[in-house]
C-alpha cells in the first residue's frame, strides 16, 4: 500500500526506493488503483517505464473497471498510451461505466491520443454507455480534429446511439442548445461561410452522413438545425468549393508543414 500511496502523491523518490526493496508493484489501494494507474494519470513516462520493467500488470483494473491505459488516455498522456500499448495493454477494455480509452480520448477532443490508440488497433466503432461511439462523443462536443482522425480510420458515420442519434444529429443538437442558452450558434457561421476552417459538419457530411436518419423523438439532424436547415442543405456543395479554394491558397503561400500526426506515427 505504501508504494501506491507514494505514487498517488507523486513522491517519485519514494516510489523508486520502495521498488528497490521489493514492494509489490501490483498492490492496489482501496479504490483498486495500482502504482501504474496513478503514474499513468500523472503523465510520468520515466516512472511508467520503470514500473513496466518491474512487470507491472498493464491490464489490472480499479474497482470501477478502469485500467492504466484509460487513465493515460483520459489525461491525454500520449507517450504513456504508446508505452502501454507496446506492452499489450488492451485498448478495447471497458470500465464498469462503459467507457474505454478511445471513448475517453475522443470525448476530451484529444486527437493525437485518438490517433495513437487507433494505430494500436483500438476498435474505432466500439460502443460505450448509451451506445455512444467515439465519433459521436467527438462530434457532440465539436472536436473537429478528433472527428477527422476517427473518420480517417473508417469510423461508421451513420451508427445511432441508444436515443437513435447519429454523430450528425448530436452535432446539430449541440448547436441548437448553444443557440438557446447563449445566443451563439456555430452552425450559423458554418452556413454563412464565415469560417474557412473545415468544421465537424464538413467532415460528417463529406463522409456521407444520412440526413434522413431520425432519432427516437422522430427528429432528423435538420430538425435540430432550426431555421437554417434548408440553407444547410443547399450551402454544403458551395462550402466544399470554398474550403478547397482556401486550402489551395494556403498551400501556395505557406512553407511545407509536417504531417499533423507525424509525432505519433
Amino acid at each position: 500500500m505504501a508504494l501506491v500511496l507514494a505514487a498517488s502523491t507523486r513522491d517519485w523518490a519514494e516510489v523508486e526506493r520502495l521498488l528497490k526493496v521489493g514492494s509489490d508493484v501490483n498492490k492496489q489501494d482501496r479504490s483498486g488503483q495500482s502504482c501504474l494507474m496513478w503514474t499513468a494519470q500523472w503523465d510520468n513516462a520515466k516512472m511508467v517505464r520503470l514500473l513496466l520493467e518491474r512487470r507491472a500488470d498493464v491490464n489490472l483494473k480499479s474497482n470501477h473497471g478502469v485500467t492504466a491505459l484509460m487513465f493515460a488516455a483520459d489525461s491525454n498522456a500520449r507517450e504513456i498510451v504508446r508505452l502501454l500499448l507496446a506492452h499489450q495493454a488492451n485498448p478495447d477494455e471497458k470500465s464498469k461505466h462503459g467507457m474505454n480509452s478511445l471513448l475517453l480520448a475522443a470525448k476530451n477532443g484529444a486527437a493525437q491520443t485518438v490517433q495513437v490508440l487507433l494505430q494500436g488497433r483500438a476498435n474505432v466503432n466500439v460502443k460505450g454507455g448509451g451506445a455512444m461511439t467515439a465519433l459521436m462523443y467527438a462530434a457532440a462536443d465539436d472536436h473537429v480534429d478528433a472527428v477527422s482522425a476517427l473518420l480517417d480510420h473508417a469510423a461508421e458515420v451513420n451508427l445511432q446511439n441508444g436515443d437513435g442519434r447519429s454523430a450528425l444529429i448530436l452535432a446539430t443538437q449541440k448547436n441548437a442548445t448553444l443557440r438557446a442558452r447563449h445566443n451563439f450558434a456555430p452552425m450559423v457561421e458554418y452556413v454563412n461561410g464565415m469560417s474557412h476552417l473545415p468544421s465537424v459538419l464538413d467532415h460528417l457530411l463529406a463522409a456521407q452522413s444520412d440526413l434522413e436518419l431520425r432519432d427516437k423523438e422522430g427528429k432528423r439532424a435538420l430538425d435540430y438545425a432550426g431555421g437554417k436547415a434548408e440553407q444547410l442543405l443547399r450551402s454544403w456543395p458551395n462550402r466544399v468549393a470554398m474550403l478547397a479554394a482556401a486550402l489551395e491558397s494556403a498551400e501556395d503561400h505557406e512553407p511545407d508543414a509536417a504531417e499533423p500526426y507525424a509525432e505519433v506515427a
